[in-house]
């Protein structure tokens, strides 16, 4: 997992939309969406699994 800080335009009065789809994709690439959305499953035997599948995913799409 790499320590970037992002290299997009900061949030300002225009860019919402922009600077929230560039967000997510850093979240993702980060590994740590599912943390930010509130969707990262509790973890357990199974859960372990299936969190380490999405961490993988969530770098893909980012």
């Amino acid at each position: 997992m790499s320590s970037s800080l992002p290299s997009f335009p900061k949030l300002g009065h225009t860019n919402y939309n922009s600077w929230a789809g560039d967000m997510e994709a850093w979240f993702r690439s980060q590994g740590l969406w599912r943390l930010v959305s509130g969707s990262s499953p509790r973890p357990g035997e199974y859960e372990a699994a299936l969190d380490s599948w999405e961490t993988k995913a969530d770098r893909a799409a980012g």
